[in-house]
């Protein structure tokens, strides 16, 4: 997720809340990949959105789904290299900005605790 600076210092509770949605909707998902017979239900809410519509096929290549992480943490190093290549490479990137301002894990740290101390979704 991306937001602005100065929305993240004047709404951060909202940005917080939206995350712990987020997190929790992918530890939801990561279950739903794990064994999608059990999750019937939400099963049917993804197949809703992706295409083709084909609930047998995403069954069949269960578990082999995309995975979210558990904890809202981005893939920092993996952003930070593709700064690099578009820098480095491509040359489209004309001055590359630091990790700190790329990324605030504060944000993903505080949502993730929160969820698991408070528990808004059951």
């Amino acid at each position: 997720m991306t937001v602005r600076d100065e929305f993240k210092q004047r709404r951060r509770e909202s940005v917080v809340r939206y995350a712990m949605a987020c997190i929790h909707a992918g530890r939801l998902f990561n279950q739903v990949a794990g064994d999608p017979g059990k999750h019937a239900d939400v099963l049917k809410l993804i197949v809703k959105s992706i295409f083709p519509r084909d609930e047998e096929l995403l069954k069949a290549v269960a578990p082999h789904w995309e995975w979210i992480a558990e904890d809202g943490m981005p893939n920092v190093a993996s952003v930070m290299q593709q700064q690099d290549f578009w820098a480095d490479t491509f040359k489209m990137v004309e001055h590359k900005v630091a990790q700190d301002r790329v990324i605030d894990v504060s944000i993903a740290k505080e949502a993730a605790q929160r969820l698991d101390a408070e528990k808004p979704f059951g």
